[in-house]
């Protein structure tokens, strides 16, 4: 029974080295990216380290911590390469619009507005939004991530004059 497991347990030991992934991203951008976007997962940052950028998850709900559901009202602003949400009671909703920087996403295809549509809605939703505030949407723009659950109410505002946001 020894002599089995003298030769056994070197094997499995083996099995078990060669099993292990090699990392392809380097723990020095890990480590800058961790420190980029705060609130990323462990799991996610895992993910980059053996599988590469292509392995990343797309949504924000994959990769960072999430606040719980809330009821959210407020302006959207859907713009070809953008998308701004400005909570109530904002008048107005754009990039040079003060406060928060949040960009409101749709994995799910809830909202049903075509990409590019660059209208301003009045929106009110269930979502969810990142914890910490980091490098989100689209080349990092925005403040935070806010993940639309479920639509209330969605209607596209009639700007009073061309150019205006309300």
């Amino acid at each position: 029974m020894q002599w089995r497991l003298a030769i056994l347990l070197p094997a499995i030991m083996t099995v078990q080295a060669c099993e292990r992934q090699r990392p392809v991203v380097s723990e020095e951008l890990v480590r800058e990216l961790k420190d980029e976007l705060p609130g990323i997962t462990e799991q996610c940052l895992n993910r980059l380290r053996y599988g590469g950028i292509d392995a990343m998850p797309t949504r924000a709900d994959q990769c960072f911590e999430m606040g719980p559901k809330k009821l959210w009202k407020g302006l959207w602003r859907n713009d070809f390469e953008g998308s701004r949400f400005c909570a109530s009671p904002a008048e107005s909703c754009s990039s040079d619009t003060s406060g928060e920087r949040i960009w409101l996403s749709d994995p799910d295809n809830i909202l049903r507005v075509k990409t590019g549509d660059e209208a301003l809605y009045r929106i009110e939703f269930w979502g969810r939004r990142t914890l910490k505030a980091g490098a989100h949407g689209h080349l990092g723009g925005s403040d935070h991530d806010l993940i639309v659950d479920e639509v209330i109410s969605l209607a596209r505002m009639v700007p009073e004059s061309p150019g205006d946001d309300s």
